[in-house]
């Protein structure tokens, strides 16, 4: 589906000094990647899809009644990145 530059990463201290927007790669809702401190993160999800309405950046442009962006919104949530 394209890449959506909207995650931010910190340290587990909350050192601000590595701090920085990261890019979230995506194939579908289901597939992410994106890389926070040179490390590679890959998630692959089997969860159903429900339809609940988003206001997510990374979700404005995706037209299917926001399926993809709640299974998005949660594979963030998993990944521990806070959504700017």
């Amino acid at each position: 589906m394209g890449n959506c530059p909207c995650i931010k990463n910190t340290d587990d201290n909350h050192d601000d000094s590595h701090s920085g927007n990261s890019t979230l790669i995506f194939e579908s809702a289901r597939q992410l990647s994106t890389t926070i401190r040179n490390s590679a993160i890959n998630a692959r999800t089997q969860l159903e899809a429900t339809v609940r309405e988003s206001r997510r950046s990374c979700c404005k442009n995706i037209d299917d009644g926001c399926k993809q962006c709640d299974v998005l919104k949660h594979k963030l949530e998993e990944f521990s990145v806070p959504v700017l």
